[in-house]
């Protein structure tokens, strides 16, 4: 497939490039929020002129990207919806975002799958030589994120069965240079920190970086604003799938950054000196310890306070950032979407999960999932209404997900009702969840099959003595 060589500041032509990825899997709480602002953002008329929005979202929209408005409060977030919703608008729903925020920059969008995009968001001028020493970079799309720096890039790549199998979730400040130390200043304050290499965005739940076209106004870094612009020689419909080797690189990368902390520690231990969380790695710190206390079945609220409580106590600068980045943590309390309860904990013995058989040499075989106990915990997992629609999107990703496939003919239909019943019914083009009173019937008998039944048991009962009777004859 061959492409045109877009110009400055546009995105390119040509077909659609990439898989679309899917919506990930959302808690019952983020579903009803989302489905809520999905609602709000209907109430808008389309806009069909052209406006900043629209200029960068659209034709990244056409070649299959999934693409969403950034927060105007925040320009490296995505606004409401941006890991839920983004996956599935199309045209007519884009053109309601931008009757709303026509001047808003647009973020491209990805998650973890074979053939779904992967960035990769360059910071530090030493990383694309290195890149190359280690392999031959291939040709793909990419996007200048600061013309005042060139090395800054974003380079596009689709995620392979190995990329996907290696690299387990966003990788964003994970990889850093243990070896330097530079100034970075932040809300007035100056400190030392080891530089941020690169970013890979879109490997795991959710990622998103500026899409080509955005536009930023001046500040003291950049005087005469930032513009995000499209510098690469390939369009967009020759995105390469990115190699093995460089996949190997990136977890290389990863691994030299955290055994140079670990010495470092060590070396100040053995020193006598206190040895604290460096401030660059706070956040991945405190999301480690939200994981933590979550599956031991600490409750978000009181999660939060540990986590501010570990902040002050364990991590460089700790009461500065938990002074600047109270939402951060807030929002890291919440990000473990499951609380775990281990089976020595349960009061109910039969609620205990059963354990997991034992192979000959002892070690632990795992069952294999079924399709029906797949879509069991994804209805579980159901708000209290939802519009049928939704309803199956949301139990044919979970199918997907686990290598199962459920479709909407009568089989399917079939599963599905036998799935709800009793716990969900259908009210016009929603599923609205059965209260206890309504899961509880009493069914009134019919008085004449209670005369049937009191006949059909005097018969027995007849037979029974008649037969007792006989029984005696013959033995005397």
């Amino acid at each position: 497939m061959t492409g045109t060589t877009p110009g400055a500041g546009e995105v390119g032509t040509g077909e659609v490039c990439v898989n679309k990825p899917t919506m990930p899997p959302i808690d019952s709480r983020t579903y009803t929020i989302v489905m809520k602002e999905k609602v709000r953002l209907l109430e808008f008329l389309p806009l069909q002129d052209g406006c900043v929005y629209l200029h960068s979202a659209l034709p990244l929209l056409r070649k299959g990207f999934v693409v969403w408005s950034l927060n105007p409060n925040n320009p490296k977030a995505g606004s409401l919806g941006w890991n839920s919703l983004a996956y599935d608008a199309d045209e007519t729903f884009h053109r309601r975002i931008a009757q709303e925020r026509p001047d808003s920059n647009a973020c491209v969008v990805s998650c973890r799958g074979v053939g779904n995009p992967l960035m990769l968001d360059i910071d530090d001028a030493s990383v694309e030589p290195a890149i190359r020493e280690a392999g031959n970079l291939p040709d793909t799309y990419t996007v200048g994120s600061d013309y005042t720096k060139p090395f800054k890039k974003h380079l596009y790549f689709t995620q392979t069965e190995y990329s996907v199998r290696m690299l387990k979730g966003e990788m964003n400040g994970l990889l850093r240079d243990a070896t330097r130390l530079v100034q970075k200043v932040k809300k007035g304050k100056s400190r030392m920190v080891h530089p941020n290499l690169l970013d890979v965005k879109g490997c795991g739940g959710g990622g998103i970086v500026v899409a080509a076209g955005s536009v930023f106004p001046p500040d003291e870094e950049h005087p005469g604003g930032k513009k995000y612009t499209c510098v690469s020689e390939k369009g967009l419909d020759e995105i390469a799938p990115i190699p093995d080797w460089l996949v190997d690189w990136i977890l290389s990368t990863r691994a030299t950054y955290v055994s140079a902390l670990e010495q470092e520690r060590n070396e100040r231990i053995q020193n006598g000196e206190t040895v604290l969380i460096p401030y660059e790695e706070i956040r991945n710190f405190l999301f480690s310890r939200s994981c933590s206390l979550a599956g031991c079945g600490v409750g978000v609220e009181l999660r939060e306070k540990c986590l501010i409580e570990q902040c002050l106590r364990d991590c460089e600068d700790g009461a500065d950032f938990v002074k600047d980045s109270t939402d951060q943590i807030h929002l890291l309390a919440r990000a473990p979407k499951k609380l775990g309860k281990p089976p020595i904990f349960s009061t109910n013995n039969a609620l205990r999960s059963p354990a997991a058989p034992l192979s000959a040499k002892g070690s632990i075989v795992t069952a294999k999932p079924t399709r029906f106990g797949v879509l069991a915990t994804a209805v579980q997992q159901f708000p209290e209404h939802l519009l049928v629609t939704d309803g199956w999107a949301l139990l044919q990703d979970a199918c997907i997900e686990a290598g199962f496939e459920l479709r909407q003919d009568e089989s399917g239909k079939k599963t599905v009702r036998r799935l709800l019943k009793g716990k969900y019914q259908r009210n016009g083009k929603f599923w609205k969840r059965l209260s206890i009173n309504n899961t509880i019937t009493h069914r009134v008998p019919n008085p004449a099959e209670v005369r049937k039944s009191l006949i059909l048991t005097n018969q027995s009962v007849a037979n029974v003595d008649s037969n007792q009777v006989v029984n005696r004859k013959t033995m005397l």
